[in-house]
């Protein structure tokens, strides 16, 4: 990610710049799922370049966009879905390292996620409309953690059109954010939509 900072103080400020005002335990859980420690908070804080206020930590817009643009998209995808499984841990109380495990594999291809053989959606779309293909193909690139815009860009459309599909696809899997998506398409027998 950066030659200058430690890969964990790197991933710590990442994960600020993706969630910014994330409270500090949610980052920490995050960390501890992307295999490093916790601690790391501490040093980015140290080195300046997180800022805690309150329960809460920023970083400064500059550091952000570098360190976003350093990162790797599968380090982006691996850090949003670390930042949704630290989220979801708190808010549905479940094992985020086995959650994390699964979906991380589905992530990178070496899993495949669960999908219904008649209508090709994932088990979580069972009893519910079934996604066009193109808003299965938008769901899917959302989940992986890419922004409106480059899912707009992927897909060749507008991204007005994408922000429609989203909404399409939440209503019908009966969810409220991307974060919930990853779950929903990944028929993780977590409850979505909370």
């Amino acid at each position: 990610m950066s030659e200058t900072l430690a890969p964990p103080t790197a991933v710590a400020v990442l994960l600020v710049a993706l969630e910014p005002s994330a409270p500090r335990g949610r980052i920490e859980a995050a960390l501890v799922l992307l295999g490093h420690r916790a601690d790391a908070v501490g040093e980015a804080t140290t080195r300046g370049l997180v800022r805690i206020s309150g329960e809460r930590l920023e970083v400064d817009a500059r550091v952000a966009r570098l360190v976003t643009q350093a990162a790797t998209d599968r380090e982006r995808r691996l850090a949003h879905l670390a930042l949704a499984c630290s989220r979801a841990r708190r808010t549905i109380g479940y094992d985020a390292g086995s959650v994390f495990d699964a979906l991380s594999g589905a992530l990178d291809g070496s899993v495949p996620l669960p999908v219904h053989r008649e209508t090709g959606t994932s088990d979580a779309a069972d009893h519910r409309d079934p996604l066009t293909p193109r808003e299965q193909k938008v769901a899917e690139l959302a989940a992986s953690g890419l922004p409106t815009r480059e899912i707009a860009a992927a897909s060749y459309l507008s991204q007005k059109t994408v922000e429609y599909h989203l909404t399409r696809v939440y209503r019908k899997l009966g969810v409220r954010s991307k974060s919930e998506l990853v779950f929903a398409l990944a028929g993780s027998p977590f409850p979505a939509g909370r």
